[in-house]
């Protein structure tokens, strides 16, 4: 038994193993390695393997790491096609069809390729049966290929299966054509919007509908349809009339392969086989080459200082958001409800006996009247008591205005011993029931907490309640609780764990509560505004009041607004740029201790090359806290330029990471993975990469997907490192857009999907990734064969002195692919891309370097 079960373990491990060999054989082959993949192919064809068999027939039939051998190709392609391989069944199909003319032949590999439900060749053969083109005819196959497509919506197909139907006498099949039909029409095919349009306007098949009718004719003769155009102009009443085919015996094999393609032309359906430019007989035909991704390009630390302008704005808006936050004092006041006199009243002793004698009917709002009149002394001397019963006795019929002033009285202490939980249960009340200044109060309470902490009654701040409470006032146009709540927004309180795509959804959530508030005159939000206004995205306009608000803000005493101006002026936003006028203004806050100003400032001193300057600044900033600055000094500390006593690289990079800054936790990590001899320093670095991709750190998710895929530390795990890709992408990474776009192009850990694969290497290239650009020119050339696609981003590419896409680019001139053949553009690209830095991958692109020779 336990042999039995020995050699199905070995069984089971062979499988596994060849089906590992075979995936990285086909991801060679379509990385463009065809000499590398050669071999393997070749083993895996002998085993009957019909994908290996259909990449050496395109190898032998394109040149592709082997000398052009059409005969060979030939039989190989058949071979694989002989195993059902679709790919193969259509190549063949097309080969005999637009080749050689020969409809039965291609017939036959067609009728393969569409049991394997491909649209385009079901199509071609329910023509085929229909009409007797290369077979005799038979409506019922026919039938069944045009069901299948027309599932699809394919509206040839929609619209020939109801001709089928109607040709049957049954009340079924008629009203399945008319189904079939309309589908056809509404896919907006003109044959079939013609015939439904005469149809319903002579009342056949269709209930007469001589207005729809008329519709369907000019949506027909819009889309050019003669005969709808004919019906229209002559308004005569007639019924569609399909000429007889005619059949198969009186049409010879060229007439009916005429036939057949001007029918698929008509209808766009293109059964060719692509023209591929290649070198001559018996040669090998040059290939494109992708950019090697190197795993120090993705795990690498980065030791570069921070730049100032290199700051995104919305970890500026946060930065400054953050320091008027600091910066400022609770702003408790309690808003107070306005008098209103009573009906049929006009001055306070009218309105005092009118109330008088309402509340001994006991109305509610009449209570809280007279109770304001006390509060306020508003025609009455002030009694707090007597407002205080009055209000409470209007609070128990659930007035909610009364039910504020109470509360207000408990958090006071006013006449009432002050009991700050009782005030906040009648707070919340009044607050539930609507009352817009209990939700600002609360709202207020729990932003910045309440009483002294170490006394049991205090309220403790709790910015998620504040933020429910803040955001219920606004909603109601409070023009503060809008500021307050836009403050909490942009100041980060509402991240504490500073993840990255919270911060950027909460300064958008922060944005039109500032201006609503600076609408509404509040002279704070306009400054905040102005932090928003600067972004890049913004229209001109907006940019320069941006800085006209910093500016005189700035003049004004306002520290931040005066930075702003600076970032203004350093960045050239909303006026012209000036470094000379942004760092007169980081001086002058520096003076006054201000830590951004002084990371700026020591930052632009080192990268001028005045270390001591820089040094003395970036430590000022730092003993402040500032995390940017002691980032930028653990950097210089790994240079070496800075090497205090007790504050090595790590430990400032320590520091700065326990201030949340992801920055420096992610570089910490990196150090740790770079500079791994041991299991606990690659532990370490996957708890940090872990902890900031909870955070949604992109870099941090793109490196525990590399760290899975290469079994570094974890075991390897293609789908957990898709898993993280996806996450990385998904956040904007262009290097897990890239990868993700690779594995899909590759097929590595998933099913091959060039579509996918263009899908994501586009997102990638949009941001100059040039790896990316390479790529979508290269799949483009091999798998689209849309060579003026692939010369675009072969050209964008090689613009940026990326070596691979200007030996990709040189190609394309030397054997004419969208462009005519220039050998000595050809030649000139090859030494450019020689010169910088192309290594040739295989002995076609060491051929091609070989001859470019040495850059002069």
């Amino acid at each position: 038994m336990k042999k039995i079960a020995t050699v199905l373990f070995t069984l089971a491990v062979c499988r596994f193993t060849f089906a590992a060999d075979a995936a990285d054989t086909f991801q060679n082959y379509h990385g463009g390695n065809y000499i590398e993949s050669s071999a393997e192919l070749n083993v895996l064809a002998e085993k009957n393997n019909s994908e290996a068999l259909y990449s050496l027939a395109q190898m032998n039939l394109y040149g592709f790491g082997v000398q052009k051998n059409p005969t060979k190709a030939l039989e190989l392609m058949t071979k694989s096609a002989t195993l059902k391989y679709l790919p193969a069944e259509l190549y063949l199909g097309n080969y005999y069809f637009q080749e050689k003319h020969d409809v039965p032949t291609a017939l036959l590999w067609y009728k393969h390729a569409a049991d394997a439900d491909h649209s385009d060749a079901q199509i071609f053969v329910a023509l085929a049966y229909l009409n007797g083109y290369g077979t005799k005819i038979n409506k019922d196959t026919a039938r069944k290929y045009f069901i299948m497509a027309a599932k699809k919506n394919i509206p040839i197909a929609q619209y020939e299966l109801a001709q089928l139907f109607f040709e049957n006498k049954h009340a079924v099949d008629k009203k399945m054509a008319r189904i079939w039909l309309m589908k056809a029409a509404e896919n907006n095919y003109p044959d079939a919007q013609y015939q439904v349009g005469v149809m319903l306007y002579t009342g056949n098949q269709y209930d007469k509908d001589e207005r729809q009718g008329k519709e369907w004719l000019q949506k027909a003769e819009k889309n050019g349809h003669m005969n709808a155009k004919k019906f229209l102009a002559d308004l005569i009443t007639q019924n569609t009339v399909t000429e007889p085919q005619k059949q198969a015996s009186s049409l010879s094999p060229e007439q009916q392969w005429q036939a057949l393609n001007t029918l698929l032309n008509n209808v766009h359906i293109s059964l060719k086989n692509p023209f591929v430019a290649t070198a001559g007989n018996d040669a090998l035909t040059k290939t494109p080459q992708l950019v090697p991704i190197s795993k120090t390009s993705i795990v690498r630390a980065d030791f570069s200082v921070i730049k100032p302008n290199e700051i995104p704005m919305d970890s500026v808006i946060s930065y400054l958001s953050k320091i008027d936050y600091i910066q400022q004092k609770p702003p408790f006041y309690f808003p107070i409800y306005p008098f209103v006199f009573p009906s049929n009243t006009s001055d306070y002793q009218q309105a005092f006996t009118t109330l008088q004698r309402q509340i001994e009917f006991g109305h509610p709002k009449s209570f809280f009247l007279l109770g304001q009149m006390y509060d306020q002394g508003l025609g009455v001397e002030k009694n707090g008591q007597h407002a205080f019963d009055l209000f409470m006795k209007s609070a128990e019929f659930g007035y909610l205005k009364a039910e504020y002033m109470v509360g207000i009285y408990y958090l006071k202490g006013c006449v009432v011993q002050k009991n700050p939980q009782t005030a906040i249960a009648w707070l919340a009340k009044a607050a539930l029931h609507g009352s817009q200044p209990a939700q600002f109060v609360l709202g207020s309470i729990y932003e910045f907490g309440w009483g002294k902490q170490h006394r049991p009654d205090a309220i403790a701040k709790n910015p998620i309640i504040s933020q429910a409470m803040y955001s219920l006032a606004a909603q109601t146009g409070s023009a503060i609780a809008q500021y307050r709540l836009a403050q909490l927004y942009a100041s980060g309180i509402l991240n504490p764990d500073n993840n990255n795509e919270v911060e950027k959804s909460n300064i958008a959530m922060a944005y039109p509560l500032f201006i609503s508030a600076a609408k509404q005159n509040i002279p704070q939000a306009k400054i905040a505004l102005s932090y928003f206004y600067a972004k890049p995205n913004q229209p001109k306009n907006i940019q320069e009041n941006a800085f006209a608000i910093a500016e005189k803000a700035a003049d004004e005493g306002n520290s931040n607004a005066a930075l702003l101006a600076a970032i203004m002026y350093d960045r050239g936003i909303g006026i012209d740029q000036s470094h000379r006028k942004a760092m007169r203004y980081y001086k002058k806050l520096a003076d006054t201790r201000n830590a951004i100003a002084e990371f700026m400032l020591g930052t632009y001193y080192y990268l001028d090359k005045d270390n001591a300057k820089a040094i003395a600044l970036l430590e000022k900033s730092a003993e402040q806290g500032d995390a940017y600055a002691l980032y930028n000094l653990a950097v210089l500390s790994q240079k070496n330029i800075y090497q205090p006593p007790g504050k090595d690289y790590l430990t400032l990079l320590q520091k700065a990471s326990q201030q949340k800054f992801n920055k420096a936790t992610l570089l910490l990590a990196d150090d740790y993975l770079m500079n791994a001899h041991d299991t606990e320093s690659m532990k370490k670095a996957a708890d940090i990469y872990h902890q900031l991709a909870e955070k949604q750190e992109a870099t941090a998710e793109l490196k525990l997907g590399y760290m899975y895929e290469n079994g570094i530390y974890f075991n390897k795990n293609m789908a957990k490192a898709q898993e993280w890709y996806l996450l990385s992408a998904k956040h904007n990474n262009p290097i897990a857009q890239y990868l993700i776009g690779m594995n899909y192009q590759l097929g590595k850990g998933v099913e091959r999907n060039v579509n996918e694969a263009i899908t994501y290497y586009t997102r990638s290239a949009a941001q100059n990734y040039l790896p990316a650009q390479v790529a979508l020119g290269f799949v483009y050339e091999l798998d689209k064969h849309d060579y003026q696609q692939a010369l675009q981003w072969y050209v964008k590419a090689a613009d940026c002195h990326n070596p691979q896409a200007q030996y990709n680019l040189g190609l394309m001139y030397e054997y004419g692919k969208g462009v005519k053949i220039d050998t000595k553009k050809s030649h000139a690209l090859f030494k450019e891309a020689v010169k910088n830095g192309y290594t040739p991958t295989d002995a076609n692109a060491k051929m091609a370097a070989q001859n470019a020779g040495p850059s002069r």
